[in-house]
């Protein structure tokens, strides 16, 4: 009973020992990783904070202070080069941030700052504004390799929308879709309208055709913000004019899969 009691005791003096170590360890890569950053030094920079973060230790305010500065360095590098790796580690890490119960080694006023600014990082990287290619063609049915426009309308809201002109011997045709989307954390749901309005010349007379067909859309931000997946369900197409046989088989009630890849 008592030799138990004996290395009881040893093993928490061992664990208490290994605990104190790395402590001194995360404080010391922690305060070199500032110390590189602030002299510009990028590179060991984040090679110390790397380390700061990945040792296997419970999280701390030197882990916390060195995913800031580990963000700073990945933003940087996600503005030059936004690829979605980059944007992948950023939002991953930013998530960690936030995450994290632990404070900085700064006081609160300053730290209370720090946090808002993540959030502002990861709300960009959330931010689905900007041009988008859909290169199966499922989102518009009647083209292939469309690349759509979103804009955003107000906060959580978004306007999605696509115009091609297709000119073909005595016929002029423009294809429009346009729809709002509504944010829901990483998904987005909304409504969309397919049109086609084509001009065919014959002789002295015109001769118009008027395609519409509408459509329920819900997709999925991934987690490197580079793609949107998800499924749209279109409705039974309406249509007139002459042409309107052209576009029928197009027209019928269908869901297809989406995915739209983020334009550099």
């Amino acid at each position: 009973m008592h030799s138990s009691n004996v290395t009881t005791s040893a093993l928490s003096l061992s664990r208490i020992r290994l605990s104190l170590v790395e402590n001194q360890r995360r404080k010391k890569y922690c305060i070199l990783g500032i110390s590189n950053y602030e002299l510009d030094k990028s590179r060991e920079a984040e090679t110390y904070l790397k380390q700061t973060v990945l040792l296997d230790s419970n999280d701390d305010s030197f882990k916390q202070t060195a995913r800031y500065y580990l963000i700073q360095i990945y933003a940087k590098r996600t503005a030059d080069n936004a690829t979605a790796e980059n944007r992948g580690a950023l939002g991953a890490l930013s998530k960690e941030f936030l995450n994290s119960h632990q404070k900085t080694i700064f006081n609160d006023d300053y730290y209370n700052s720090l946090r808002a600014l993540v959030k502002n990082v990861l709300l960009g990287l959330e931010d689905i504004s900007g041009q988008w290619v859909d290169e199966q063609g499922h989102l518009y049915p009647m083209l292939e390799r469309n690349e759509y426009r979103i804009e955003p309308l107000q906060a959580g809201k978004f306007r999605i929308s696509m115009r091609r002109v297709s000119t073909s011997n005595d016929f002029t045709a423009n294809f429009v879709l346009i729809g709002n989307l509504s944010k829901d954390n990483s998904k987005f749901y909304g409504t969309l309208t397919a049109s086609v309005v084509g001009v065919g010349v014959s002789g002295n007379s015109s001769m118009v055709t008027s395609v519409t067909q509408d459509g329920q859309v819900e997709l999925t931000l991934s987690a490197d913000y580079s793609r949107l997946t998800g499924s749209v369900t279109f409705s039974q197409g309406q249509g007139s004019g002459t042409y309107y046989n052209v576009f029928r088989n197009s027209l019928s009630p269908h869901t297809a899969s989406i995915v739209l890849l983020r334009k550099p």
